[in-house]
């Protein structure tokens, strides 16, 4: 599955999501023209309606959220060691790494050694160099190569509160592309999605009433708990 493959299903995941919560029955597909269409294609009992899907994050800025770039390279840095490791040992583990994790080959050392010492689901905590601490959990053998393994810095931090001047900027750029959609389908809404499991997502939300820049409905879903419209005077 490639990265637009992996995003699509987390636009559909989300809308679920949001259907789910507000007891609708909404029939979701992905867009096969993102050019000339939203998103999400979204069917219900009163008719059809296109769908924008955009996450929010704490620090967004012109160039995009430093924090979610960050947590995307220690994604990258968490599947290395895990494929090192599994190379090198098939004793499947749960892995949680806090501190550094640069030094790829000391921690599957470290992983690889320890890992033929423990019985099914013993757990141990290990610190190594440059601030690395290991939280392991051997696993029985039918979870394979499990391979969810967690960089513990990435999840915890202090949430923001949103904006109405940020979340606004948002909406305008999405409404840019209205006038090209609407040439398609007429009635369009906006999804924002708030990830607390990250540090990129951790914000707060205070009622914020916005103007909806011509989107039918603007959805606020902070994931996956709860969801609220957040639009007051409905341009068009």
């Amino acid at each position: 599955m490639n990265r637009e493959q992996i995003k699509k299903q987390k636009e559909i995941m989300y809308a679920a999501k949001v259907s789910d919560i507000l007891n609708k029955n909404w029939s979701i597909k992905g867009s096969d023209n993102e050019r000339a269409f939203p998103d999400l294609i979204v069917t219900d009992s009163d008719g059809t309606f296109g769908l924008e899907v955009t996450e929010v994050y704490s620090d967004i800025e012109k160039k995009g959220s430093a924090k979610k770039k960050h947590e995307g390279f220690n994604k990258h840095k968490m599947r290395a060691i895990s494929r090192d490791y599994y190379k090198n040992c098939p004793i499947p583990l749960m892995v949680k790494i806090s501190g550094n994790i640069d030094n790829r080959e000391k921690i599957v050392s470290v992983l690889t050694n320890l890992a033929k010492k423990l019985e099914h689901f013993e757990s141990r905590e290990v610190k190594i160099e440059n601030n690395t601490k290991l939280y392991i959990q051997r696993l029985t053998d039918d979870f394979k190569s499990y391979q969810r393994w967690v960089h513990i810095d990435d999840h915890i931090g202090f949430a923001r509160h949103l904006k109405a001047k940020y979340l606004l900027e948002i909406i305008k750029g999405k409404a840019d592309k209205l006038p090209k959609y609407k040439t398609n389908i007429n009635d369009i809404s906006l999804l924002l999605v708030i990830d607390p499991l990250y540090n990129s997502g951790k914000t707060l939300y205070d009622g914020l009433q916005l103007d909806s820049c011509g989107f039918k409905d603007i959805y606020l879903l902070r994931y996956p708990e709860c969801v609220q419209k957040i639009t007051v005077n409905k341009k068009r």
